[in-house]
This record gives structure tokens, sequence and C-alpha cells, in this order.
């Protein structure tokens, strides 16, 4: 049986309360080495590029002034870029309607950024950005999802 002030921890092991607690924290030096510090490096799953860093630019067809916007945007630069359409300091639930052309959806505004991403910037979650090349499975005959010098070319004919 362990005295007072003792814990048990194994067979034949006693050890006093402060150094189980600080075993069981993992703070006891002698048992647990020195700690290794540096960066936190990503398992085999979590490797790859940022989210939104290999997506294509476009033009941004927000309307704003009865004329759309057609600043070149992507999916990593939109939500600066919609702070300037007054999309910012909205409560997670608050309605948002969508002025992209052709657009007449109403978003709460937690959902608004992944709208823009996969309704008018062509990109599907747990896929990508969706090509005209044959890159995805997914195909969109608009103007929208094709590459800037593409779309460039079809406003100038």
């Amino acid at each position: 049986m362990p005295h007072q002030g003792m814990h048990y921890s194994g067979p034949s092991t006693l050890k006093s309360t402060s150094s189980s607690l600080a075993n069981a924290l993992g703070n006891d030096p002698i048992e647990s080495g020195p700690i290794e510090s540096g960066p936190i490096e990503a398992g085999p799953d979590e490797a790859g590029p940022p989210p939104y860093t290999e997506c294509p630019s476009t033009f941004c067809l927000w309307f704003s002034g009865g004329l759309p916007c057609h600043a070149l945007i992507d999916c990593g630069s939109a939500p600066e870029h919609f702070k300037s359409h007054g999309i910012k300091g909205m409560t997670r639930a608050e309605d948002v309607p969508c002025l992209w052309s052709g657009c007449e959806r109403i978003i709460e505004r937690h959902n608004f950024m992944r709208h823009v991403r996969e309704a008018h910037l062509g990109h599907k979650r747990g896929v990508g950005h969706v090509m005209l090349d044959g890159a995805s499975t997914h195909s969109h005959s608009s103007l929208e999802f094709q590459p800037v010098q593409v779309v460039a070319m079809h406003l100038l004919v």
C-alpha cells in the first residue's frame, strides 16, 4: 500500500505526488529527455500547395453603380476584393444579395465566399478549379471560367 502523499505508478515503483504529476504532464526531463523544437512538418496526407494558389484570374462581374467591376480576381484575392464592394463588417447570418452578372441569389454572409468561388470563379470544393481544357471532369460553357487571355480575345472580337 502506498504511503501518505505518494502514488502507486506501476509495479514496485513509488513516486511522490509532484513527480507523478510532472510525469503525467510530460515534464520529467529524466524520462522524456530534452524537448526538441522546430517547424511542424505536414504529414503525407497534408502535403501540397496551399488552397487557391493555383487558381486562374478572371474578371470580377460584380455590378456596382450599374457597371461590372472588371477587376482581375482569383479565389485567393476574392475575400479582400469583395471588401471594396461592401462585403465586410456583417454578421454571419446577414443576407447578401449577389450582384454578379446574371446571378440573383441571396446568400448568408458566412456562405458568401464559397458561393463566389464555386458559382462564379469555377472552384469546386474537393475537386479544385474547373478548367475548360478537359483537365477536370466538370465543364462549363460560360466565358467566366476561362483564363483571362481567352476572355480578353473574345471581348476584343
